[in-house]
């Protein structure tokens, strides 16, 4: 890493600072707009769907969200799992 450059982000932190003449910018990233298509309240009515949402995102944690079968929710949400993949999972 370059010290010029680690230098010149630590004084842009205070004031505006002209970078070095060896930085190179890189273009803005591409943006991902996230849409909630889901409310937090609306969960346990559309469980369903919404794993299958999930399922074909390939989304981290997906498979874990699939296998759960429904919630409830109250104060909290509670996870309904089959208890044979409970089971299942100990033993490997």
């Amino acid at each position: 890493m370059d010290k010029n450059a680690v230098l010149w982000a630590l004084e842009s932190m205070l004031k505006e600072v002209d970078p070095p003449k060896n930085v190179i910018f890189i273009d803005d990233a591409e943006e991902f707009i996230i849409e909630k298509v889901y409310k937090l309240e609306e969960l346990e009515l559309k469980w369903n769907e919404f794993k299958e949402a999930i399922k074909n995102t390939g989304e981290y944690m997906a498979q874990f969200i699939g296998d759960i079968d429904e919630i409830l929710q109250e104060q909290k949400i509670i996870l309904n799992f089959p208890i044979t993949q409970i089971q299942n999972s100990q033993e490997s």
